[in-house]
């Protein structure tokens, strides 16, 4: 395990998961490590299913990892949404912004929109990132791109 960590560390890579955000990773030796399992626990609506949507898409996207996130609050399609909508951000698509994740829960993206929705969809399962689960407290899916 040392000399693999030793090989990243030494290539430009982390020991652990980066979050993307170099102070907690530092603090953390890299990032969390293969296996570690992190509880994110803060008020209501103070960002958390946000943030955690983001790492699990930041690790399994730009670092090709398999992540399982589990949800005890926010469904499942909801944790989906938000995980495309910060794929629809990605410079190949050409929406800066990305997609009105709004939008997509209420059924109301434009033509234009929709099928820039079905891009992300199908570049997201490409298979050419990590796999991305989320758990609720009955089931676990991989995010479906159909």
């Amino acid at each position: 395990d040392y000399a693999k960590a030793r090989e990243r560390r030494l290539s430009g890579g982390t020991a652990g998961i980066a979050t993307g955000i170099s102070r907690l990773d530092e603090a953390l030796s890299g990032g969390l490590g293969n296996g570690e399992f992190a509880l994110v626990a803060g008020f209501s609506s103070c960002g958390k299913s946000q943030w955690c949507a983001h790492q699990a898409w930041h690790a399994s996207v730009m670092q090709g990892r398999n992540v399982v996130l589990f949800s005890s609050e926010t469904t499942r399609a909801n944790m989906q949404v938000r995980i495309l909508g910060r794929h629809s951000r990605m410079e190949q698509f050409g929406m800066q912004a990305g997609l009105n994740t709004s939008h997509i829960r209420a059924g109301t993206l434009t033509g234009e929109e929709y099928q820039a929705f079905r891009a992300v969809l199908a570049d997201f399962g490409s298979g050419q990132y990590g796999k991305c689960y989320i758990a609720t407290p009955n089931k676990l899916r991989k995010i479906r791109t159909t």
